[in-house]
């Protein structure tokens, strides 16, 4: 097996100057900044319902927190009705 030179290597695949050193990293890099948006994204969602549902502090846990919530939105519609569903989607969901 011959092995090309270097001057050969550099004719068939070009000058490596022009090529980033850590070009993976880079999907990684945006990935890693895209779950850290995502988290932050959870975290004041979390802290917003802690806020807004009764009976939660500021050290209960997210699990906690949605689980609470859901029981809350569950009790507010038995007593309300879906009277605002409509409301709320045409001003909130934007899909």
């Amino acid at each position: 097996m011959r092995l090309a030179s270097t001057g050969q290597f550099q004719q068939i695949i070009g000058s490596l100057e022009s090529v980033p050193l850590f070009l993976p990293l880079n999907g990684r890099e945006n990935h890693n900044e895209k779950e850290r948006k995502r988290r932050g994204r959870i975290k004041n969602a979390c802290q917003g319902l802690r806020s807004l549902v009764p009976g939660l502090s500021e050290k209960t846990d997210k699990a906690t927190v949605f689980e609470f919530t859901v029981q809350y939105l569950v009790h507010l519609k038995k007593h309300i009705g879906i009277q605002y569903d409509k409301d709320f989607i045409e001003k909130y969901l934007q899909y």
